[in-house]
């Protein structure tokens, strides 16, 4: 029998696709967090990875051969169990859970191993800012806490991609919706050339009014745009007020309105609409 999906996993999966980071190219920034490790131990090796279902993938890599590892095989998948604290080990031939990897076994033969986990808001886990030596080490604690920062560093790149994600998305919503409202408004227009009815539209907060040209012929306009309150002073006084409550209330609170009115016209041509 398959044991059951843990809901934490995959909650922390989609919180890892949300980032939008996995296989993408390589990135000055990560590649500079990546190097500075490496300085700042003094290891010949040094990543930042990232913990997929099933692969553990690097975003960049210093003295690393290889773009990711099986998820079974990577020492950084244990960080998934162990908060927002270092993983650190001198040797890691003396550590019950690395002793067997064959990253430590065979190629390329790691010895100290040191992570910190790179932890969203929510507290997901996503992956690790690692530093490895092929020689037994011990780092310092100004050492530890420089990688800290660093990873901190990570969480922030990652965070701006993040919203520079939903920025993009936002901005395609928006020109969908108006491209879509275009053609609408496109298909309307025709509408209205056939059945000889007019329309006009009102921006807000400027309160300009622009109409249709089934409007400019109906009633003689001499253009096809002007103020609201231009367009008001030709309804007949009882109507104005009328028509001027119906709009504040369409504007202030969705409502929409039906109401007759007289318009006056110069040369005391009089219309109704």
């Amino acid at each position: 029998m398959q044991p059951a999906p843990d809901p934490g996993e995959a909650a922390r999966l989609d919180a890892l696709e949300a980032y939008g980071i996995l296989d993408t190219p390589a990135e000055a920034s990560f590649d500079q967090l990546a190097t500075l490790a490496a300085r700042l131990c003094g290891t010949p090796m040094a990543v930042v990875n990232f913990l997929d279902r099933d692969r553990q993938w690097f975003k960049a890599a210093v003295g690393v051969p290889f773009r990711q590892t099986d998820i079974a095989i990577a020492l950084c998948a244990n960080a998934l169990n162990g908060g927002r604290e270092p993983l650190i080990t001198a040797d890691a031939r003396t550590h019950p859970l690395f002793a067997s990897s064959p990253l430590v076994t065979g190629e390329p033969h790691i010895r100290l191993y040191a992570c910190v986990p790179l932890v969203t808001p929510e507290g997901f886990v996503l992956g690790t800012l690692a530093v490895l030596d092929t020689v037994p080490r011990v780092l310092a604690s100004e050492q530890i806490e420089g990688l800290r920062m660093l990873a901190g560093q990570a969480m922030v790149l990652l965070e701006l991609r993040r919203q520079q994600r939903l920025l993009s998305d936002l901005v395609q919503e928006r020109d969908r919706m108006h491209a879509e409202l275009m053609d609408q408004g496109e298909t309307l227009r025709v509408a209205g050339r056939i059945a000889r009815i007019g329309g006009w539209t009102l921006e807000l907060p400027s309160r300009r009014l622009t109409w249709s040209q089934e409007i400019v012929t109906t009633f003689g306009l001499p253009g096809r745009s002007g103020t609201l309150d231009e367009i008001l002073a030709l309804y007949a006084p009882p109507y104005r007020a009328q028509l001027e409550r119906a709009l504040a209330d369409c504007i202030g609170r969705d409502t929409p309105f039906d109401l007759q009115a007289e318009v006056l016209m110069p040369g005391e041509r009089h219309f109704w609409v």
